[in-house]
């Protein structure tokens, strides 16, 4: 392979019918049978006054976030904002006087229960919806796909609001490493 020239690759990747010398075999011998007339699209079907006008084709849709109003956090004088909202329900909780073990390990256990469930059955419909030759089936995972995926980035939101109870609830800074 170290041979091979840049021009030899075009040659080499090319498809066989389009090689510069014609096939690289000897051409099959004729058969009786005639050909098969091949089927054609209806696209293919179309008069030209329908060529203009647009096919009624699924269209995908592709949502982003755009990180600029999270940015708008950093404008926060710091964490005693977010401390002074928290106080009273990180007060609560104290109250509740909960073992330090599961305030520590509580939040982090529920995520993962969250991104496994809901993240692995999400990605498993993704997969069918890719994968699957069966169109009902296919139907339904598209369906369901991006229900379950924004229910996923709901608790994750909420999530945060968790962790951060975990943490004044532990006496430990936010905002900060420790």
């Amino acid at each position: 392979m170290g041979a091979l020239t840049m021009t030899s690759y075009a040659a080499v990747l090319r498809p066989r019918a389009s090689t510069p010398h014609g096939p690289r075999c000897a051409a099959a011998p004729p058969t009786r049978r005639p050909a098969r007339p091949a089927t054609r699209s209806p696209a293919v079907n179309a008069t030209p006054r329908e060529w203009g006008q647009p096919a009624a084709a699924k269209t995908t849709r592709l949502y982003s976030l755009a990180p600029c109003p999270l940015l708008l956090a950093a404008l926060l004088p710091g964490a005693e904002p977010v401390r002074a909202v928290f106080e009273p329900f990180v007060e609560l909780v104290k109250t509740l006087d909960l073992p330090g073990w599961l305030v520590h390990w509580g939040h982090p256990g529920n995520m993962a229960v969250v991104l496994f469930a809901m993240g692995g059955y999400g990605t498993y419909l993704g997969f069918r919806i890719k994968l699957s030759d069966d169109p009902e089936e296919k139907a339904k995972a598209k369906d369901l796909h991006p229900k379950l995926l924004a229910g996923l980035f709901f608790f994750f939101a909420l999530g945060a609001t968790g962790g951060i109870t975990a943490l004044l609830t532990s006496d430990k800074p936010i905002f900060e490493r420790y």
